[in-house]
């Protein structure tokens, strides 16, 4: 147990989720890029402990067991994990750099930079990225789709048809696995931060994150249909969607961070796993 809270705590585990996503995407697009692989690894756990670690002293020991709570225990291996990475991350950045690329990924650097710092009141509306109501969730979507898919299509300079549709499912797919994140924190989290399921309610939320899973399943058997995707891929993806459904579905207030932060959140982990071993096999 100690081992997955240090995966999943140390935001190792969200850098392999988003590296799946890539992988996949790379996959699907027929690109063989390891440095842009390992690029998206190494910077989502940087990036993801560098948010946390900002905010570090506000956080309360009021729930011991927690992310929040581990990562002030543990300030300084979760400061120095962050430079290794990213250093390793700006490596294999390096490995591929150019102005093309900086352009790409230069508005979400800039939102991870930005995302976790508050501001003394500078307007009395603002004060972060994080308390504008409804941004975070399209942020943290629009983040994960972009950098995982539409990029690697833009670098590459891949024929666009149904790319600007797959971004677009993408991110409500992530919108989705998001979700069962803020029911999780309904307590928790300052109500004007206005999340899904503090506006339309924790059962609702869910039927919307079973709604989004759904429309993302129908989108791929339309890919697998139509030939523009295929079969083992679609069936991965398939399971995959069809997994997420069953733990959102069994969502509530009483789950643990790690059913959300290992399970929901290893969903395209298991895709990138399922197509890997109908690939080796």
């Amino acid at each position: 147990m100690k081992l997955l809270r240090f995966i999943v705590y140390s935001n190792v585990w969200v850098g392999l989720a988003v590296a799946a996503f890539t992988w996949l995407s790379l996959y699907e697009l027929g690109q063989k890029d390891f440095s842009y692989l390992l690029f998206t690894f190494f910077f989502t756990v940087a990036t993801y402990n560098y948010m946390r670690l900002v905010q570090v002293r506000s956080y309360s020991a009021e729930y011991g067991q927690n992310q929040k709570f581990w990562l002030k225990q543990h300030f300084l291996q979760a400061s120095f994990f962050t430079v290794v990475f990213s250093i390793l991350g700006a490596w294999f950045y390096l490995d591929l750099f150019s102005w093309k690329l900086l352009a790409l990924t230069a508005v979400p650097a800039l939102v991870s930079l930005f995302y976790p710092l508050s501001f003394q009141n500078p307007m009395r509306s603002f004060t972060s990225l994080r308390t504008v109501p409804g941004l975070k969730v399209l942020l943290i979507a629009g983040s994960w789709a972009y950098v995982t898919y539409l990029v690697p299509v833009i670098y590459h300079d891949i024929p666009f048809f149904t790319d600007w549709m797959e971004f677009g499912m993408r991110s409500l797919f992530i919108i989705a696995l998001i979700i069962p994140f803020d029911i999780r924190d309904m307590q928790m989290d300052d109500h004007n931060m206005r999340t899904i399921p503090q506006i339309i309610g924790e059962r609702r939320g869910r039927l919307l994150a079973l709604g989004l899973v759904s429309l993302y399943g129908l989108w791929k058997i339309f890919l697998i249909g139509f030939g523009f995707m295929d079969v083992p891929e679609g069936i991965a993806w398939l399971c995959g969607i069809v997994y997420s459904g069953f733990l959102i579905a069994r969502m509530d207030q009483k789950r643990s961070e790690l059913y959300c932060g290992f399970w929901i959140e290893g969903t395209p982990i298991l895709v990138a796993l399922l197509l890997l071993i109908h690939l080796l096999g």
